[in-house]
């Protein structure tokens, strides 16, 4: 841990070269290679015959350590190849490799932790729900933010344990947890005198969820979960969260439910260690709502910071 300009800078640099130093020489050859963990580079240094050889259950153990610790940019990666690792298949071997591959390029990466008694704590969460990413499960994925131009508190990407039935189910339940957590930590600042007086803003890119816990209404298809919808709806009318819209290209939660393009996952990643600026992330909400009534093709200068 560093601290530079208010701000704590959180590394593993150390822990991953120790993992690297604990592999085979071929093993080593192909972790050198630059990858990142939503590309289709398939690695051939392994062959079929190896694939029992590979302790994958101890490499997932120490990736797991990296990730839920600074590297959470990985985290949607690793919760897909986590399952049934006990019998692990060759693309489960070849994607834990390849994120190995990611941390140990970019191990120089830090998580921004801001230590400035300046910036206020306000609480703000953002949450998305990636619908059927196999057997008819979904993955939730929610990020904790307490302040601007920093890293989150907090985050989970987690595959659902029912299936729903569509998309706007799968938000849902992704808002269902994120706002169970919210009530958790507005509690726990309320008991360290930083009182949230404002309701804690939930950003999501589901327009359907947004309208539906806008107004009072109630569907058939959804009278199974009607019990998440309550508590939901119950948080928005005690003020305790409100539902905003973003669009997915600036949903940082998205890293968390799916792997994404290169260039998405650039954009994602830096938001999601070093956090955002509060001036590019109002020009983002508001260039997403106007689209919903507004179309248009052009998109406004969002990197100019400069307050109007």
């Amino acid at each position: 841990t560093q601290i530079h300009k208010y701000a704590y800078l959180i590394t593993q640099e150390y822990y991953i070269n120790s993992i690297y130093k604990g592999l085979s020489k071929d093993e080593k050859s192909i972790i050198k290679k630059r990858l990142y963990p939503g590309n289709n580079y398939v690695t051939d240094y392994i062959n079929n015959d190896e694939e029992e050889t590979i302790d994958l259950l101890s490499l997932i153990g120490k990736l797991r350590y990296v990730i839920d610790c600074t590297r959470i940019d990985c985290m949607a990666a690793l919760g897909i190849i986590s399952e049934n690792c006990t019998k692990a298949n060759y693309q489960q071997v070849k994607l834990a490799y390849q994120i190995l591959s990611f941390l140990y390029t970019t191990k120089d990466y830090v998580l921004k932790l801001h230590a400035s008694r300046d910036k206020d704590i306000k609480l703000y969460a953002f949450c998305d729900a990636s619908h059927n990413i196999g057997n008819g499960h979904s993955r939730l994925g929610g990020v904790f933010y307490l302040t601007y131009e920093s890293a989150p508190i907090s985050c989970f990407s987690k595959k659902d344990i029912a299936v729903s039935n569509s998309a706007m189910e799968a938000e849902i339940r992704a808002l269902d947890r994120t706002a169970r957590q919210i009530i958790i930590y507005r509690e726990l600042l309320n008991e360290l005198n930083y009182q949230q007086t404002e309701p804690t803003i939930i950003y999501t890119d589901s327009k359907a969820s947004v309208e539906y816990f806008k107004h009072y209404r109630n569907s058939k298809k959804l009278r199974h979960i009607m019990k998440l919808i309550h508590t939901i709806r119950n948080a928005v009318n005690e003020r305790i969260i409100k539902l905003v819209y973003i669009r997915t290209e600036y949903n940082v939660a998205d890293i968390l439910t799916k792997l994404t393009s290169l260039s998405s996952f650039k954009q994602l990643q830096s938001w999601i260690l070093y956090g955002y600026n509060e001036i590019e992330l109002g020009k983002y909400i508001e260039y997403s709502n106007k689209l919903i009534d507004e179309p248009s093709d052009t998109e406004p200068d969002l990197h100019d910071t400069d307050e109007d």
